[in-house]
């Protein structure tokens, strides 16, 4: 093909592209035709003489368009829109025309340059830092494809982080809702470990979040707690009454329309970016799920943070959740054991089967199982006859409430008396107890000081201590703030 012919035909090529765009909008997005269908319309055996034109031209309308998914189509929802715009498919030819050979500056100047130039743009448009410009220490490329980006860019960054950890120990952190070809691009790369960060309302990522979590992984932080209300009524002087379920003198810190955020979903998000720390909502008020769904939620937690969910459970203070949820607010520990006792029967029946007041199934299967066989509760509550039964029957470990909370020694022991007196050995049990922050004259916390109370709760019989820490922003400030906390806790329990 001559330049004249290839004026000729290049005219023709880009009237038949053009028509198409206009005329894309009509077509059936999806090809309606069978694997191997397009194929056995082409020759056995590849041409020894080059076909006329017309007959190209023919073969892109008879073989090649019917197997075509119109990625382009205003009806079809694609990532991959911007290579095949009109200024695209110029520059193409123009870059196709020209031959250009970019390995190097001196394989191209103009093509080093001109690339160069328009990746600094780019950092000014998505507001990057200016170290990423080429006249810093960074520098963009641009790549072939979504999956050559994203590779590439793991690859670097195994690169910077090799002589420090190994790639099979390494950890990737990205967006639930970030390209596949991140993950594939990972995965390609030998990274051991990926980590997806679930995202808001408007899927976007929480910075704070995913760098608290990881600073508590790295800081050596056992268990991350987090609590619970599905909704608010507008009576929160309720808390301060223990008839409730409340505690005498305490408040809410927030108002009625305060963000708190679903427990669950916010351990699958801080459980998808860390390794070690456990995960627990203390306390979930299971009553108001559904068992069912509560167990598959609970089960699937669990597995994909490869066991490390724990289940704090409770009946709560608040008559109105109850009410938005059609429940009722004098039945709530029957709605609470219940809750357990399908979520038990779920977890650890192969073939599950319930016969209760309230429910009757049998040959239910749920899977997957949690990772141990069961998910591990904990159950809040004072020493009570209630509570006890609920502990004795369900419990991996024991939140003490109000009055309790406050005398340990005596509460354990009160504790451990009632769960023998239900048929259980208490020998088990594990226990939670809060350490107060103590601080100084100005307010600032006192490690030391609130670490002097650890020996005594421990020979009290206390196994899970809770602390509430505002650490900074930022992995590395975060594990920084944190670490002296783990530190001095160790040094005073003696681990």
């Amino acid at each position: 093909m001559d330049a004249a012919e290839f004026r000729k035909h290049g005219y023709r090529m880009v009237d038949w592209i053009a028509d198409y765009w206009e005329q894309v909008e009509d077509r059936r997005i999806l090809p309606d035709v069978k694997p191997g269908e397009i194929r056995s319309r082409m020759p056995q055996a590849a041409p020894e003489a080059p076909e006329p034109f017309d007959d190209i031209m023919a073969d892109l309308d008879e073989i090649v368009m019917p197997g075509i998914t119109h990625w382009q189509s205003p009806g079809w929802f694609a990532f991959f829109p911007a290579n095949s715009s009109p200024p695209a498919v110029l520059g193409e030819l123009a870059a196709a025309g020209l031959g250009v050979q970019g390995m190097l500056w001196a394989t191209s100047p103009a093509c080093t340059e001109v690339e160069s130039q328009v990746m600094d743009w780019m950092v000014d448009l998505m507001g990057l830092p200016q170290e990423w410009k080429t006249t810093g220490p960074g520098g963009g490329v641009i790549q072939g494809s979504a999956s050559e980006a994203t590779h590439m860019a793991v690859v670097i960054a195994r690169h910077v982080k090799s002589r420090q950890v190994t790639a099979d120990d390494m950890v990737a952190y990205t967006s639930a809702q970030a390209h596949s070809s991140v993950e594939k691009g990972a995965r390609v790369a030998g990274i051991g470990h990926l980590r997806l960060v679930e995202t808001d309302a408007t899927l976007a990522m929480s910075p704070a979040a995913l760098s608290h979590a990881v600073a508590a992984d790295r800081a050596g932080i056992g268990r991350l707690v987090v609590s619970d209300h599905v909704v608010y009524g507008e009576r929160l002087d309720r808390y301060a009454d223990p008839a409730r379920g409340g505690l005498a003198g305490g408040s809410q810190p927030t108002g009625p329309d305060g963000a708190w955020l679903e427990p669950l979903t916010v351990l699958a998000m801080v459980g998808a970016c860390t390794e070690r720390v456990r995960l627990c909502p203390m306390v979930l008020l299971a009553a108001l799920r559904r068992p069912v769904v509560l167990a598959k939620t609970a089960a699937t937690i669990d597995v994909l943070t490869g066991g490390r969910l724990d289940l704090g459970v409770g009946v709560g203070w608040q008559q109105e959740e109850y009410e938005a949820a059609g429940l009722d607010f004098a039945a709530r520990g029957r709605l609470l054991d219940h809750t357990l006792e399908v979520c038990h029967a779920l977890w650890t029946q192969e073939r599950a089967s319930v016969s209760s007041e309230e429910l009757s199934f049998e040959g239910i299967h749920q899977m997957p199982k949690p990772t141990a066989g069961t998910v591990p509760v904990w159950v809040s509550g004072t020493v009570n006859r209630r509570s006890m039964a609920r502990l004795a029957r369900f419990g991996s470990g024991w939140i003490p409430w109000g009055p309790d909370a406050a005398d340990m020694a005596s509460s354990i022991a009160k504790m451990r008396e009632a769960v023998t007196a239900a048929g259980r050995d208490p020998a088990g049990i594990e226990v939670a107890g809060g350490l107060r922050v103590e601080r100084d004259h100005d307010g600032d916390p006192q490690i030391a000081a609130t670490m002097a109370a650890v020996p005594g709760l421990i020979e009290a019989g206390v196994t899970d201590f809770r602390i509430g820490l505002r650490p900074p922003e930022g992995v590395e400030q975060a594990a920084e703030y944190l670490a002296p906390w783990v530190d001095a806790f160790e040094s005073a329990a003696g681990v």
